[in-house]
């Protein structure tokens, strides 16, 4: 999995010309979210939006803000659509939109 994370940072580097600090968080990002599939084994191919959405609410339950938690979204989502292109990963697009619809829902449950 980190084999396709160093390709999604430097394609951002050398393609896309992200600036290094964009780089360090979507690094720091995408990075909890492998790091949370490694631990339960979960292979990126079978993630699916029930995993996603028990990986947002486990960085809720840390204390993170929400704008954290939408701007981890974000970079996950960007980081599915780039394996989509280049590995041919099912995109999870439409999903993650969804998610932060579902998040919402979570979150005012737990207030």
């Amino acid at each position: 999995m980190t084999e396709k994370l160093d390709q999604f940072l430097a394609y951002l580097e050398n393609e896309r010309t992200a600036p290094p600090n964009t780089i360090i968080s979507y690094r720091r990002d995408i990075s909890k979210l492998l790091d949370y599939l490694g631990e339960r084994k979960i292979e990126l191919e079978n993630v699916d939006h029930t995993v996603l959405l028990e990986f947002l609410l486990t960085r809720h339950r840390r204390g993170l803000k929400k704008i954290t938690i939408y701007r981890e979204i974000a970079s996950i989502k960007i980081f599915f659509k780039f394996c989509k292109l280049r590995f041919n990963l099912r995109s999870y697009t439409l999903m993650l939109k969804l998610l932060y619809l579902g998040f919402d829902i979570h979150f005012v449950g737990m207030i």
